[in-house]
């Protein structure tokens, strides 16, 4: 529809700065743990790139264009170098993406969105094809 405009939600949340400790309480944060503690460098580059308030809004906008929250921020992700390291990594890359869409859950839920149970591709990824959903 020419004209047309995407009207982006001005609802701002409050959310908690996600840290090591969130994964203990998470059923797949748990199994994320060791991966995460293997690569701490990348892992604090993660932490960082997610409790950024632009990032937070990335993800928000992602999903209100109805697309993974992981595909507002995954050019971030792969373009800072240790993160790339990490998701690379031929022993432990698989697992460390694992953990990646792990914390952007967690991080979501944080918040106050949730799950819907349905994933979506992440385009123009080198290391991700689908990210979870999520509703508000």
């Amino acid at each position: 529809m020419a004209g047309s405009r995407v009207k982006f939600s001005t609802l701002q949340t409050m959310s908690l700065t996600l840290t090591l400790n969130q994964f203990k309480f998470d059923r797949d944060g748990v199994v994320a743990l060791k991966v995460l503690t293997e690569h701490l460098v990348a892992t604090q580059h993660l932490l960082d790139l997610l409790n950024d308030p632009a990032n937070e809004q990335q993800m928000t906008r992602a999903e209100e264009l109805d697309r993974p929250p992981l595909a507002g921020i995954v050019h971030l992700l792969e373009g800072d170098a240790q993160l790339a390291g990490a998701l690379g990594s031929r022993t432990s890359g698989k697992r460390f993406r694992s953990a990646v869409t792990v914390a952007v859950k967690i991080k979501l839920l944080d918040m106050g969105w949730s799950t819907t149970g349905r994933h979506g591709p992440v385009t123009n990824s080198r290391y991700f094809e689908r990210g979870e959903r999520f509703k508000h």
